[in-house]
């Protein structure tokens, strides 16, 4: 279940603040959680090692958690999702306020 919800988080941050990432280290996120490929399939993808692309992982990963910290977009976008649901009891105008915040 763990796993299932850092992916989640690390899509999230990755929409939210993907373009302040090099571009490799968008494109190797990108391959590994949207995509779903394994470190060997990116590290053939990019001709790189496999332990490189764990490397471009984590340094992205670490700044999209920092831009996070500094930023709270995320978070405040979960809150204000909180808040909706809460607060609207018909199914059609919360579907319809998730397709905003999506």
């Amino acid at each position: 279940m763990q796993d299932i919800q850092k992916r989640i988080e690390i899509n999230e941050l990755l929409r939210i603040y993907g373009a302040l990432l090099t571009k490799r280290q968008h494109d190797i996120l990108s391959r590994r959680y949207t995509d779903d490929l394994s470190f060997g399939e990116i590290a053939a993808e990019f001709d790189i090692t496999r332990q490189a692309v764990l490397n471009f992982e984590n340094k992205a990963i670490s700044s999209l958690r920092k831009y996070e910290k500094r930023l709270g977009v995320y978070e405040r976008e979960q809150k204000i999702k909180s808040m909706l649901e809460k607060t609207f009891v018909d199914e059609h105008a919360r579907q319809a306020l998730y397709e905003v915040f999506s």
